[in-house]
């Protein structure tokens, strides 16, 4: 992601939180790493490896994502169910913070 990138997104009215947000993440990441004695880069390049996205582009997708609506699994499922979708697979975060994920196939199982 380049710098222009994220000073626009600072400077639009439409992600007032991630001028916020990022920074307070970023400082946190700092002191914990400098506390532990690790390198504060290797956050941010192990986190890519791992998740797909970098760090800063998870967080902007988190943020802009804010206003979200909140669902229980069993309501995506008993939505999905009536539109005769089935459900392949489910893998939720529990109580925890996080995103359920779900598999539907459309139409009747052979």
């Amino acid at each position: 992601m380049s710098n222009h990138y994220i000073l626009w997104l600072l400077e639009t009215s439409e992600y007032p939180l991630i001028g916020i947000f990022i920074p307070y993440f970023i400082a946190g990441g700092l002191a914990k790493d400098l506390l532990q004695f690790r390198d504060p880069i290797s956050r941010y390049r192990e986190y890519k490896k791992n998740r797909g996205m970098s760090r800063i582009h998870d967080w902007v997708d988190w943020l802009g994502g804010y206003p979200f609506e909140v669902a229980r699994p069993e309501e995506i499922f008993d939505f999905y169910r009536k539109k005769s979708f089935t459900l392949e697979r489910l893998k939720t975060c529990g109580a925890g913070l996080g995103c359920s994920e779900f598999v539907f196939t459309y139409g009747a199982r052979k």
